[in-house]
């Protein structure tokens, strides 16, 4: 779960990584829409959608990367969800 209420605390949902190649993350709202993509682990989402905030909820993710040092290895790809409260 994370807040984006901007005191400071969880303020962004943040993605841990070490030694990423490649990298995808996307997030959705209920109806499948894309309301958040990145191209890089550094990239974070704040809650908002077009500039404007989300409602509180859960939010589905998908994250797929490569390997740094293992390029022959196939991608990861990885799903769940988030809680974004307010």
């Amino acid at each position: 779960a994370f807040t984006p209420n901007n005191d400071g605390d969880n303020d962004v949902l943040d993605v841990f990584h070490a030694y990423v190649g490649e990298f995808k993350m996307l997030i959705f709202n209920r109806w499948g829409e894309v309301i958040f993509s990145s191209d890089s682990p550094e990239t974070l989402w704040d809650g908002t959608y077009l500039g404007q905030k989300v409602p509180p909820g859960t939010y589905t993710w998908k994250i797929v990367y490569e390997a740094e040092f293992y390029p022959e290895r196939p991608p990861v790809e990885l799903r769940g969800g988030v809680l974004l409260l307010r």
